[in-house]
């Protein structure tokens, strides 16, 4: 005997009310705030010194998050600017492993230097230090990351350069390396 529809709705909605709470508690906000150090090449501006980074995002299986990331620094005439969307996959205890893409502005604040527009595309390894317990409270703590942002330049100025002559070739790659806090 089949049940009937009105039957089968009912069950329907009963499941749905048993397990929304359920599916609620799983996907929970991710935060973060890194000191970093940067080093690297944007088109024709070289980048180095510190950088701020935050992200925010949302944990959405106990491997799984995804989150945005914003990150500034340099020095007076060695800057970049970003902002980009990425993935996360924790594997084990300890490591957390990250990719994404990403928009970089490359800039001084000195007038007439290069400057760039770079599409990025981020790999981050995080490496959780000190005891984060089970795997769905893993991404809280605090944690080491290196970074890698290969990309190329879209868009570049050579800034003012005395007999011209043409810009460096549109390759974009950074390294990073930091210590942080990621709130869950």
């Amino acid at each position: 005997m089949r049940p009937s529809t009105s039957t089968t709705c009912l069950l329907v909605v009963i499941s749905l009310l048993v397990c929304a709470p359920h599916a609620r508690a799983e996907s929970r906000t991710r935060s973060g705030v890194s000191l970093l150090g940067q080093f690297g090449v944007g088109g024709p501006v070289r980048v180095i010194g510190p950088a701020l980074a935050f992200d925010l995002g949302s944990v959405v299986s106990p491997e799984w998050a995804l989150s945005a990331r914003l990150s500034a620094g340099g020095i007076l005439t060695f800057n970049m600017a970003r902002l980009g969307l990425g993935a996360e996959y924790s594997a084990g205890e300890r490591w957390t492993f990250g990719f994404g893409f990403a928009l970089a502005a490359f800039f001084s604040f000195v007038p007439d230097l290069p400057g760039a527009l770079s599409v990025l595309a981020p790999v981050r390894v995080d490496f959780a230090l000190g005891d984060h317990g089970p795997l769905m409270l893993k991404r809280q703590g605090w944690i080491l990351s290196l970074e890698v942002l290969p990309g190329v330049a879209f868009d570049q100025s050579c800034g003012f350069r005395p007999g011209g002559g043409p810009c460096n070739a549109p390759l974009t790659l950074v390294g990073l390396i930091g210590v942080g806090y990621a709130w869950r």
